[in-house]
This record gives structure tokens, C-alpha cells and sequence, in this order.
């Protein structure tokens, strides 16, 4: 084919307009002009795909040397479409001049290569975090008290500060941005490495965020960070500071990873290994660093034993009780393709059309191409059971004394008090005696306390309410979720109740209209903003029905390749744009339909776009000709015969339900508990037949052993227009093996029992370290109690333990007639029997039974429970957890 001749003389025009723009005497950010010209093409390549509603050229000329505007170009080139709808070209010159500043007064500025600032310095989006103006904060709050420091002690300084700030607390899957972290004071681990790497950067040291998107020998998944220093990369635990860098308490666990990628911001040319290219970043493959690893190679025939070209094949790692989709690539003429992984079992999942073929591969023990036949076809009945083992795990010498580990443990407890400064200005019960709703103070208190550093604009929004808006009001703060309460303004708040004009009765209304709340994007002030355009008729009426909402969002120009992330676009910048990726577009639709009154979802299940008319859920199909009508369902009846450990096995944890599509594993959401796992079970979804929509499905169990391995079954069936199908539920056991029992917090806090009596704030992992450890609960003067201390007391453990007491008077009467502890055993209180509570409830267990013994491990995994009166529990421990 001949290629477009004017097409491609225009855009070396305009690609050469853009260039001319930038020239000034000073001096270039992309010295190399080959790879200038290709970031000003897709630059101008994007701009077109935007069929005018973004002017590249004005974007650019915000800046006010050529450099500026190239670094900008660079940006706007690579950021995915909600970085160019919902902040202004200004955000990222203040973004791009701050960096150019830490380059320039930074000792370490003049040594990076140009290609490691481009990539790890300049970029504000680190991952898919919600984004802010943090970067000049940050310098100007890090610049002095790293003066006079290397480049490597500066990185170490820098993670000290953000310890200060931050500390670890499980969270939901919207990823805040680097300030609110700061403002709450906690946050998962993509959190606080996106707050390190922010950190770093804002001062002048590249990093990078890494991420293993699921550990392979436990139901979890972990990230940290990789900083550049002095021309070389090293990792840390973010916002967990060590004396050293490459030490962290995953530093053994990660050889038991089968991946760890990092996303980098824009074409990179690095030596890593590449997983992928996108419009936006390349991912790279980063295992190595920590793990041996093996290259996946296989070849894929279809049933007459020809190399299927163009197969998509999937490289799949269990966990969640899922088959996650770890690696995608699509085979060439010859059918191959591969993929490096650490090694450990994986699963190979190829398809093309209605054929799939699937095969458990053990990484790095068998040579050569591995065959995989694409022999199963849409509709087929199949069960299979599969051991599924992780990669071995080996000690890594670490380089720290131990007087430079006590000083950094000092360094952290000294941080801990800083935080806990911020955290002291916190919300307290006195400031929930709002003028007005006296009698509601309790539940107001809920609120605050939940909204932590933002509890000011959650008190700012309540004490607005009026008798008339109160009950509404409150009705909304219940809709959203626990991280809205910790970073939404009071006026996002009012935005949403003050167009609210249905009634407050209606659960459906209040939930599907008034909730502004809809997938897991930031909460926006969008629905002024459509209810001026609807009054103004920008939609061609003032009164919209959900027909012209399905037509009007059939014109959003759909481009997945500028948002591969999935990075939610706010409603009114999908509006202002005209374009997003489909997740984005179904949220807009939900937002305008909102906004109009009229209730619409993304179904909790399945995900898919809805909205409610004449008493009923109806489905939304874009871009379909006719109008849209519901899918088939049928019904799903699971059935459980039970196993000893497991008498209602979780969704997320014990087993998943997705449906396949196209020949993908598309995993449904039966969680009661937004953002997180585990919180759904069989007998909560087995009352009655299940409705699910007709097709072809699979059913995943799991059972964790405590070495990680898994005893897995799969299960291929069939939902059928207007029948029930029933599934039995399969847990595997293996009686010779020790298995994963219950969770636990492993973060929890209690009180250490220190010298005099004193008594100290401590989580669990703080005390106990990384690994397995015991946890005892004991009364004092109780016989089945001081078995089980002695026996743990009669020599050193060979894990950490931890003895609680419930009070410090019920140690003190223990410690009157017992000697001191050896070494790795510690007690402590456990405040308000939190802990205790919380490990009955998980485990089920009728009448609190002293001792109580359990081993758990850093993943909160409980592989032994030992309740009551038990001779020889020392010996027991020791045999387990050896």
C-alpha cells in the first residue's frame, strides 16, 4: 500500500511548526534530534486524535525557553488524556521549572545523564495516583536538611522525611495523591512509594516506583521504590527507612517473586528488559534485580498442529483465588512468544477466537519452547485440578550492624513522635458537637475521626447543613468512601447535595442519584457544571432522558491507546475533551445521568453500564444501532461440602467467578466492602440461585498451604437463558501439609511492656520482625495460662512471641511470680482486647478460651490455633514453625 502522501507531508509540517515554536538562544532539553522529532510527532500524532480540542502549540508555548517548552512537548506527548483535560498547561510548567531547579542546585544535578532526568526526574505521574502541585512543597521543605549530603545519603534522608509523614495502612484501590497521603498520614504501599518517589524527584534524584502486581506465595501484592545514585540502581521500602539502601524486609521475600515491572513515564530506551510499549510509558521487566529468572518461551498450534499466528498469550500468575494476567503478548508467524519470569509455577493462557488452550509452567526447568494446543472451545464443561508452587525462598545477607540498625531504630522512633504531632490535630469528640445537631454528635464523630488530616472540610460541610439538607447530608457522607472522607473538599460535597432535588426517601435515588460516587475515581464538583450545560440546552433540550445521555456519549471519541492505564477521566473533562477510554466514558455517562436526575450505575458484579427506568435495571451497549435491551441470565446455585479449616471459604481468598470473554478471564466483583478483599463468602452469595448473565464461565479455588504452594481446582461451566446451573465448590486438602487457617492484622498495635514497667506504642511486625512468629493470650493465676508460658518461656523460641496480657495489672500479677523472658519473647498488653477479638471473629471460635496461641506470619496468615488447655505447646510451635 502507497503511503498518504499529503497526510504525511502535513504532519511534517506541523511537526516542523512545533519545533520552530521552541527556538529561542537557549539551549535544548532533547539534545538528540532524532529523538526530538519523535516525541514533537506523537506530540502532534496525539493532537490529531483529539480532533481539535487540544491545541499542542499553546500548550508548549506556556513555557519560557526552549528547553521549558520541550520538556513540556515531552509531557504532553506521553501523559495519558485525563493529565491534559483536568489540569492546566501551568500545573506542569510550575511542574517542569521545579525540576530544572533541583537539577540546577542539587551537587548531583550535573551528573545525570539526560535520558535518567527525562525519565525519572521530570515526570509528575509516577504510577496512577491522583495528581497534585507537590513538588515545589516538597523541595522547599527537603532542600536544606539534605545540604551537604551525597547523593546516596540524600535518598536515605529524603525516605526519613517521608517516614515523618507517612506510615503503612491497607486502603482501597484509588491511589491519592502525594499530598493527601500527607494530610492523612497513612497509606498502602503504592501510596507511599508514590509519595517517595515524589520526594526524591522533587530534590533531583531519579527513582522509579516497582511493583510486584501479585506476590506468587501469598494472596497479596507489594510496591517499592528504586533510586538512582551515583550511577547505579538501589531499592528501598518506602516510608520505611533502613541505615542502608538495599535492605528492606521484603529483600528475602522478593526472591519469591515471579515478577516485579516498573512503569516509566514516555518511550524509554533503557538496557532493562521491555514488557511493553504504550502511547504513555514502556514497562520493564525488573525482576532480575532481586530473583533468578528464566525466559518463558511457547509456541502455540491450534488443534492440527499449526503455528497460530496473532494468539494472544497470556502468562498468568494465581492469586486472589484469581488466574492474573501478569505479561500479554501475541505470537508471531511461527506461533511464539515469551516472557521472563522468576521461578516458580505459572499459568500459560493462549487464545484466539472461540479457541483457548492453557498450561501450567514450571519457570526455568524445562528448555526449550513449550507447546500449548488450543484444544477447548467456548461452551465446554471442564474440571482440573492444579498444584501450583511458588519459587523457593533464600536468606540475603544484609550489610547492617547492628548498632547502625539500633540507631536507625531510634531515627524511626523519634519520627513516629513527629507524626504523631500531625496526628494529634485530628478530630477529637469535642469537635463533633456541631452547632445545631447536638443529637447526632456520635455519628458525626464517625465522620471526622474517619476523615483524619481533612476532618476541618468533612466538620466545614456537616456544620453547613441546615435543618432541611441534614438528614441528606449525612445520607451522603455514608455513600462515599472512607478515603473520599480523607481527601474531598467541602465544596465537592455541597456540589453534589445541592442538586440534589429528588427525594431523600428513595434508596434508589439516594444511592444512584445523589452518590457521587460511581467506580474509583477522585470526587469531582461535576454536577454544577452539567446542570448549567442541561439548563443552558447544550444538550439540544433541558430536560434529558437516558436516550439522549446513551446518544450524546456515543459521540466521546474513544482512545484506549492514550489511557492504557485506565486512569479515570473526570466526568467534565471527558465532557471539555471529548474523548477518554471506555471505563472513563461509562463513568461520564453515570455522572451526566446523575446529574439529570436520573439513577445509573456501574453494576457491582459485573461492571456493567445501567441505568433504572419503569422499576427495572436496564443495560447500556454503546455504539449499538438499536435501543438497548437487558442480556439473558441465568442463575448460579454454588454448593460447599466443607473442609476441616474452611467451613465458609471467601470470595477473593478461597475462590473467584469470572466469566470468559473473547477468550479472556474477565474475574466478577462479589465484594460487600469497596476496595477490599475477602470480604464476601460462600454463604453469602449461596442463599439463593446467583443471576448472572448467559455465557461461559470459570470457577477458581485455592488453598494456601503455608509454604506458599497452592492446591487449586478449575471449573468450566455454563450460564443458560432462564436454568440454574449448580457448581460445586471445591476446597482441596492435603493433611501432610500446613495450610493457611485465617488472617490476621499483622500491623496491629498494641502496648510493649518495656523497662519500669513503661510501656510503649508497638505493631506486632515492629516487635516480631518479618516472617512467622507466635502470639499468646494469656490470664495470670490460670492454670491452661502458665502451662503455656512456661512451656514458651523454657527456652528461646526459635520464632519471635509476643505474650499479651489484658491489662497491665494482669502482668504485673504475672510478673510477681514468673522469671524474665529470654530472648525474642516479648509482652505486652493488648489494649481493649482488640487483637483477641479480632482473631476470634476471623476464625470463628465460639468462647473466648485461654491460652489462646496462634502462629501468623507478615502476610497476616494463621497457620496454627491452639485454644485452651494443651500440654507440650512449645514442642508443637517449634515442630510447625521450624
Amino acid at each position: 500500500m502507497k503511503p498518504n502522501i499529503i497526510l504525511l507531508s502535513t504532519t511534517i509540517v506541523l511537526v516542523s511548526a512545533l519545533i520552530v515554536s521552541c527556538k529561542s538562544s537557549n539551549d535544548h532539553f532533547l539534545t538528540n534530534r532524532s529523538y526530538r522529532n519523535a516525541v514533537f510527532k506523537d506530540l502532534h500524532t496525539k493532537e490529531i486524535a483529539l480532533r481539535g480540542r487540544f491545541d499542542a502549540e499553546k500548550a508548549i508555548a506556556t513555557g519560557n525557553t526552549t528547553a521549558e517548552k520541550e520538556a513540556l512537548a515531552f509531557l504532553y506527548a506521553y501523559m495519558p488524556l485525563g493529565d491534559i483535560a483536568d489540569h492546566t498547561p501551568l500545573f506542569y510548567l510550575e511542574g517542569v521549572q521545579s525540576a530544572f531547579r533541583a537539577k540546577a542546585e542539587m551537587p548531583w544535578g550535573a551528573t545525570l545523564d539526560e535520558d535518567i532526568f527525562r525519565h525519572f526526574v521530570l515526570p509528575l505521574r509516577v504510577n496512577n495516583e491522583n495528581l497534585d502541585g507537590c513538588r515545589p512543597i516538597f523541595y522547599a521543605e527537603l532542600k536544606e536538611r539534605i545540604k551537604g549530603l551525597s547523593m546516596y545519603d540524600a535518598a536515605l534522608e529524603v525516605n526519613h522525611w517521608c517516614h515523618e509523614k507517612v506510615i503503612y495502612t491497607p486502603s482501597d484501590g484509588r491511589t491519592s495523591s502525594p499530598l493527601a497521603s500527607i494530610r492523612t498520614a497513612y497509606g498502602r504501599c503504592g501510596e507511599e512509594s508514590v509519595l517517595t518517589v515524589a520526594a526524591l524527584r522533587s530534590v533531583g534524584i531519579p527513582a522509579r516506583q516497582v511493583y510486584t502486581p501479585r506476590w506468587a506465595h501469598t494472596d497479596d501484592n507489594h510496591a517499592w521504590v528504586e533510586v538512582w545514585a551515583d550511577g547505579k540502581w538501589y531499592y528501598m521500602g518506602a516510608c520505611e527507612p533502613e541505615a542502608k539502601l538495599n535492605v528492606a524486609w521484603f529483600s528475602t521475600t522478593a526472591q519469591r517473586a515471579l515478577l516485579m515491572h516498573s512503569k516509566v513515564f514516555g518511550k524509554y530506551t533503557g538496557k532493562e528488559d521491555i514488557i511493553s510499549r504504550t502511547s504513555c510509558y514502556t514497562e520493564i521487566n525488573i525482576t532480575e534485580n532481586y530473583a533468578p529468572v528464566s525466559k518463558v518461551d511457547v509456541k502455540i498450534l491450534n488443534k492440527n498442529g499449526t503455528p497460530v499466528e496473532g494468539a494472544r498469550v497470556e502468562f498468568k500468575i494465581y492469586n486472589y483465588a484469581e488466574l492474573y494476567t501478569a505479561i500479554t503478548e501475541y505470537t508471531s508467524q511461527n506461533g511464539r512468544a515469551a516472557a521472563t519470569f522468576g521461578r516458580g509455577d505459572i499459568i500459560v493462557w493462549a487464545s484466539k477466537g472461540d479457541a483457548l488452550g492453557y498450561k501450567k509452567v514450571s519457570v526455568g526447568e524445562v528448555s526449550g519452547p513449550i507447546t500449548i494446543v488450543l484444544d477447548k472451545k467456548v461452551g465446554e464443561s471442564i474440571f482440573q485440578e492444579i498444584d501450583i508452587v511458588p519459587p523457593v525462598e533464600t536468606k540475603v545477607a544484609t550489610s547492617v550492624s547492628e548498632q547502625e540498625a539500633a540507631a536507625n531504630a531510634l531515627r524511626l522512633a523519634a519520627e513516629d513522635s513527629i507524626r504523631g504531632l500531625h496526628t494529634s490535630t485530628f478530630a477529637t469528640p469535642k469537635d463533633a458537637a456541631v452547632s445545631g445537631h447536638l443529637a447526632q454528635k456520635e455519628r458525626i464523630f464517625k465522620y471526622l475521626q474517619a476523615a483524619r488530616g481533612n476532618w476541618m472540610e468533612i466538620y466545614a460541610f456537616i456544620s453547613g447543613l441546615d435543618k432541611e439538607n441534614f438528614g441528606t447530608g449525612m445520607e451522603l457522607l455514608d455513600l462515599i468512601s472512607a478515603k473520599d472522607l480523607r481527601d474531598t473538599p467541602s465544596s465537592v460535597l455541597f456540589d453534589h447535595l445541592n442538586y440534589f432535588k429528588e427525594s431523600a426517601a428513595d434508596p434508589i435515588m439516594l444511592k444512584y442519584v445523589l452518590n457521587p460516587r460511581i467506580a474509583n475515581e477522585l470526587l469531582t464538583p461535576y454536577r454544577s457544571y452539567f446542570a448549567k450545560l442541561i439548563n443552558d440546552g447544550a444538550f439540544g433540550k433541558k430536560t434529558l432522558a437516558a436516550t439522549d445521555i446513551i446518544a450524546f456519549t456515543d459521540t466521546i471519541n474513544i482512545l484506549e491507546q492514550y489511557n492504557p492505564q485506565h486512569i479515570p477521566i473526570s466526568p467534565t473533562g471527558v465532557f471539555l475533551l471529548g474523548a477518554a477510554d471506555k471505563p472513563s466514558r461509562d463513568i461520564f455517562f453515570v455522572a451526566l445521568c446523575r446529574s439529570a436526575g436520573i439513577p445509573a450505575r456501574l453494576e457491582e458484579v459485573s461492571g456493567k453500564v445501567q441505568y433504572h427506568a419503569q422499576g427495572r435495571w436496564n443495560d447500556v451497549v454503546f455504539g449499538s444501532p438499536k435501543s438497548p435491551e437487558n442480556a439473558f441470565t441465568g442463575s448460579i446455585m454454588l454448593s460447599y461440602g466443607g473442609q476441616s479449616f474452611i467451613d465458609d471459604p471467601k470470595f477473593d481468598t478461597h475462590f473467584t467467578i469470572a466469566k470468559i470473554e473473547n477468550g479472556a478471564i474477565k474475574t466478577l466483583n462479589f465484594r460487600d466492602k469497596e476496595g477490599f478483599e475477602g470480604t464476601s463468602s460462600w454463604k453469602g452469595i449461596s442463599q439463593a440461585p446467583t443471576v448472572l448473565d448467559q455465557g461461559w464461565y470459570l470457577l477458581t479455588t485455592g488453598t494456601r498451604m503455608a509454604s506458599g504452594k497452592v492446591l487449586s481446582t478449575i471449573t468450566f461451566f455454563n450460564i443458560i437463558k432462564g436454568e440454574i446451573t449448580p457448581v460445586r465448590l471445591i476446597m482441596r486438602e492435603d493433611k501432610n501439609d500446613l495450610q493457611v487457617i485465617g488472617a490476621m492484622n499483622p500491623e496491629a498495635v498494641y502496648s510493649l511492656v518495656g523497662a519500669d514497667m513503661h510501656l510503649i506504642k508497638k505493631s506486632i511486625l515492629e516487635t516480631t520482625g518479618r516472617g512467622f512468629f507466635f502470639l499468646a493470650f494469656v490470664r495470670p493465676n490460670h492454670e491452661p495460662s502458665t502451662h503455656a508460658i512456661r512451656s514458651l518461656l523454657e527456652k528461646e523460641p526459635n520464632r519471635p512471641a509476643i505474650i499479651f496480657f489484658r491489662n497491665l495489672d494482669e502482668y504485673n500479677k504475672f510478673a510477681s511470680t514468673n522469671p524474665v523472658a529470654p530472648k525474642n519473647v516479648f509482652f505486652g498488653i493488648d489494649d481493649n482486647n482488640r487483637i483477641f477479638k479480632g482473631i476470634f471473629k476471623e476464625m470463628k471460635l465460639k468462647d473466648p478460651q485461654y491460652p489462646l496461641i496462634i502462629i501468623g506470619d507478615t502476610f497476616g496468615r494463621i497457620v496454627y490455633l491452639s485454644e485452651g488447655y494443651n500440654i507440650g505447646t512449645s514442642e508443637q510451635l517449634r515442630r510447625i514453625a521450624k
